[in-house]
């Protein structure tokens, strides 16, 4: 897995959302992509409405944002990145991804994000000399059609 550091202004997600446990998450993400598939072509409407960075929504990569609540369960968002807080359809979320340092691990598309996480929380972040910004507590995945995908999450460096 190759490694970075960079920093990023905060942005925001905008798309479909879940709660769910560990058992059934990758269940109920899996669910998401199929949802989000399926109102690609309304959304694209409302998409000026949020201020999508990119041109065209449907080829924005799609991002995979997930946190833990307090109740020990996870939230997943799956949608595109926007300028602003407004929801990209009107039965969508919009996840605040705050700026921050973030560690960033670029993965193979072969290889499972679980395997992944593991790696890049594992032996990636510490090798990069940072540590988790627990405080921000959040972690991203953009995707793109092919299934090539990075992992991020907010750190903190001995520096910052």
């Amino acid at each position: 897995m190759n490694m970075e550091l960079k920093s990023k202004d905060t942005f925001y997600i905008s798309g479909y959302s879940v709660k769910t446990d560990e058992a059934s998450q990758e269940k109920d993400v899996a669910s998401l992509r199929e949802k989000y598939e399926d109102q690609l072509r309304s959304i694209a409407q409302l998409a000026s409405k949020a201020s999508l960075s990119k041109t065209s929504l449907s080829q924005a990569p799609l991002y995979l944002v997930g946190w833990a609540t307090e109740d020990d369960n996870y939230i997943w968002v799956l949608g595109a990145e926007t300028q602003n807080q407004a929801p990209i359809a009107e039965d969508a979320t919009v996840a605040e991804i705050p700026a921050s340092l973030f560690a960033i691990g670029a993965v193979p598309k072969e290889t499972p994000f679980m395997v992944a996480w593991g790696e890049f929380m594992g032996a990636g972040i510490p090798a990069l000399g940072a540590t988790i910004d627990i405080e921000h507590g959040v972690f991203v995945a953009p995707l793109n059609e092919e299934g090539v995908y990075e992992v991020w999450t907010p750190v903190i460096t001995s520096s910052t």
